[in-house]
């Protein structure tokens, strides 16, 4: 197969960029692009056109599911966060665009604390050398890809606030305790009530899952951007706590207020930034998941954090966050309804 240096497939316009602070950004009709997408609207533009923009830096660099690459089309301006490419003839945006959404950029980006792709690097980057006949079917059969991801991801978006409509309708509104359930302080609900480790871990390439405030989404665990901690140290933190399947795991710190159940089949170990809650056998711990992130208690969280230079949600706090409790058997089946639920999200 023969390559092709994105230099010599594509122009650069990164010289045309124009650096313009929040403040002087008048909101407007024209997208205000930066490294990973859109950041705003702005009155005035500087491109005009099918464009490639490529994370220069604060991009998703080794990301399985996040894209350092995207596509734009129509005037726009472009902060100088992303690289700007314009296809050269016999080549197609689209096309190149896919060949460098998810490039293995190891070895071309650097920058300790914030990873950086230069423009030098940039232009080394390699694509496959295509006609332009089989570019438009690769980029045909990708689309068409992508256009059922989005469908059957819509499908479980609706799946999801399918459960918290039955999650209203069998708890009633709490805002106004419609059923009467006793309100009790997490303090008193949870037997435990925790968070990771303290000190800096020692990470290694492999190993056991060191789980932060970004793996934690609402139920379920990200886990394509995670740390690994060896055996020994696995044992250092556990000294503190072992997690158990079941436990409540929440985010404390940038986007505060995420929330997921432990699974049983990973074993894994966390820093400060994810709380712990184990409750008690008054409270399931699917319910719990449900009703930390209901509307309800997230608007509970949303009063009690704070705010410099990033959100923080600390156990002072946590302890007085407050859930309520239903009767057992109504939680039972609020769980197979959670259960049949998730049965056709996984389908």
């Amino acid at each position: 197969m023969e390559f092709i240096r994105v230099e010599d497939c594509c122009e650069i316009l990164d010289s045309q960029r124009k650096p313009i602070t929040e403040s002087e950004r008048v909101p407007g009709r024209y997208p205000y692009y930066g490294a990973n997408g859109i950041q705003g609207t702005i009155n005035q533009y500087i491109f005009d056109g099918k464009l490639v923009l490529v994370a220069e830096d604060g991009g998703h660099f080794g990301s399985k599911t996040k894209s350092i690459a995207y596509l734009v089309n129509g005037k726009c301006w472009v902060n100088n966060h992303a690289h700007v490419l314009r296809a050269k003839k016999g080549f197609l945006a689209e096309y190149i665009c896919y060949s460098l959404m998810f490039y293995k950029i190891e070895g071309y980006i650097n920058g300790a604390t914030r990873q950086k792709l230069t423009q030098a690097a940039l232009r080394k980057l390699i694509i496959p050398k295509r006609s332009v006949e089989y570019q438009k079917a690769i980029v045909d059969r990708l689309d068409l890809v992508r256009y059922i991801i989005e469908k059957k991801q819509n499908i479980i978006n609706e799946l999801d606030l399918l459960i918290k409509s039955r999650f209203v309708e069998m708890f009633g509104d709490i805002d106004c305790n419609t059923k009467n359930w006793p309100i009790i302080a997490l303090e008193e609900l949870a037997e435990l009530m925790t968070d990771g480790e303290h000190s800096t871990p020692k990470r290694c390439d492999k190993g056991i899952y060191l789980l932060s405030a970004r793996n934690i989404l609402n139920h379920s665990l990200k886990l394509d951007d995670v740390d690994y901690i060896d055996e020994a140290e696995y044992d250092r933190i556990s000294k503190r706590v072992i997690p158990k399947a079941g436990d409540i795991l929440l985010s404390c710190s940038g986007s505060v207020g995420r929330c997921c159940m432990a699974p049983m089949e990973i074993k894994f170990q966390l820093v400060r930034s994810v709380a712990l809650i184990r409750f008690k056998s008054e409270i399931t711990p699917i319910f719990a998941e449900h009703m930390i992130t209901s509307d309800w208690f997230q608007r509970q969280i949303n009063s009690l954090k704070t705010t410099s230079s990033q959100a923080n949600l600390f156990q002072g706090r946590i302890k007085k966050l407050k859930g309520f409790v239903p009767d057992m058997n109504l939680q039972y089946e609020f769980i197979k309804v959670v259960n049949q639920i998730n049965k056709l999200k996984f389908a």
